[in-house]
């Protein structure tokens, strides 16, 4: 197990190694691997050799992190590189049974998904200082990621063309440009609040090149500190904060009142597939046999 380990995370860092999508391992993500390794999995498996590994065995892992107060979804994300590792042995036949199958795992309570309505959404912004409206509005009316904000350029926004190029994200963590997240590069439409919103944040800051949020041209901002002003500014007002991927969550169930398809909210969320979307936003899409009636009858209607 320790010699597999090791082959993971240095195939990882080289790139021999791939995700299901067959896209290189994010920086991050090796790094987060790595550490579950070291800190949970080695030290209970490492000396057992991967054919000797049952399903017991890892379940015993699963009820020791549990034990041990790990929130749910740790104890889920802590055995993900376990997974891989016996993966990549049924692939090998080195092992004849994943005993990562049919394990039973800890859920907890449903994250917080708080939607903002659109006239909510205005308040929301109107409470930020002047240099922070673009930037929530971003999350808000178009849906991007933390991390594809803090690298947005002012060469990937057309306000002629009303489209955004999302090419590139940031990793906080490593204080580096990074591909997206489905490595394509996608185009969002500019709806024309966040068209308003860019035009004063142009015209306000100055500088019509390098990073649209930057502290400087070429340096992303702060995290935490975007928050912690928004958060702050929110409660002076008496509103209820929002997280900026809850915005996000807005700008897609905005999409779905507005009755955008389905597939165009999956190609502007960057989804990997239409599937993802589904899985977190079906509940709000329209019954199908509803919509499909009220279609029919207003189309044999005319």
């Amino acid at each position: 197990m320790r010699e597999a380990a090791a082959d993971l995370i240095s195939g990882m860092q080289s790139g021999r190694i791939r995700n299901r999508s067959g896209d290189k391992y994010k920086l991050n993500v090796t790094q987060q691997y790595r550490d579950l390794l070291a800190n949970h999995l080695l030290p209970r498996v490492g000396p057992r050799t991967l054919a000797s590994v049952t399903r017991r065995d890892v379940q015993r892992v699963v009820d020791e992190l549990c034990a041990e107060g790990h929130a749910p979804s740790t104890v889920r994300n802590a055995i993900k590189p376990l997974g891989v590792i016996f993966r990549r042995a049924m692939r090998g036949e080195i092992v004849v049974a994943n005993p990562m199958l049919d394990l039973d795992l800890p859920r907890g309570p449903r994250a917080r998904r708080r939607i903002a309505s659109p006239s909510e959404v205005r308040s929301l912004l109107l409470a930020l200082r002047r240099d922070d409206q673009a930037l929530w509005g971003t999350a808000f009316y178009a849906g991007l990621r933390l991390g594809e904000i803090a690298a947005l350029r002012w060469s990937d926004v057309d306000l002629a063309a009303l489209s955004i190029s999302v090419e590139r994200g940031y990793d906080f963590r490593n204080q580096q440009i990074i591909e997206t997240k489905n490595r394509d590069a996608r185009r969002v439409p500019i709806a024309d609040h966040l068209h308003g919103l860019f035009t004063a944040h142009l015209e306000a800051g100055g500088r019509d090149h390098g990073l649209i949020f930057g502290v400087t041209p070429e340096g992303p901002f702060r995290d935490t500190a975007v928050r912690r002003r928004a958060v702050a500014a929110w409660q002076r007002a008496g509103l209820d904060p929002i997280m900026l991927h809850e915005a996000r969550h807005t700008f897609a169930s905005t999409m779905i009142a507005a009755g955008i398809d389905a597939k165009s909210i999956s190609v502007f969320m960057g989804h990997a597939d239409i599937q993802t979307t589904f899985d977190i936003y079906g509940h709000l899409m329209p019954r199908g046999e509803e919509e499909a009636v009220k279609r029919l009858n207003a189309y044999l209607a005319r």
